[in-house]
């Protein structure tokens, strides 16, 4: 299987929000790469796929969601800058989960993070050099 594996595809993230999650991921600089209606269980959804990097965030339609994080803990997304992240952030007004940048010693050496919390409970990493 490693010789088989390229890396991440994409994140499939349930909202019953769509237009603001479309607004977060496109301040956060992804962009709307396809919108399309499906059937499902007879009902009508929006699925909106957005490019962010080399990663695809797939968006769809659900009446209830969860709100909090589950078996995957948060997305954590590599930045060249972290200070200019950060600031980028808090200018937007984002909600934090972390207390501004913080370390985390659990890699082989030490590094800096910040963490936000998206309109349907995820929460967004972002670490500079990991």
């Amino acid at each position: 299987m490693k010789n088989l594996m390229q890396g991440t595809h994409h994140i499939g993230i349930p909202t019953n929000k769509m237009d603001d999650t479309i607004a977060f991921y496109s301040k956060l600089g992804a962009e709307v790469v396809m919108k399309k209606g499906e059937l499902e269980a007879g009902k009508p959804i929006q699925v909106v796929l957005m490019e962010w990097g080399n990663l695809i965030v797939e968006l769809y339609e659900r009446d209830e969601i969860a709100m909090q994080t589950g078996p995957l803990d948060h997305l954590a997304m590599r930045v060249t800058d972290l200070k200019k992240a950060y600031e980028y952030a808090v200018a937007e007004g984002f909600e934090f989960f972390s207390n501004g940048i913080e370390q985390s010693s659990y890699w082989q050496k030490e590094i800096s993070y910040f963490m936000i919390i998206g309109c349907n409970g995820e929460r967004i990493e972002f670490t500079e050099g990991v």
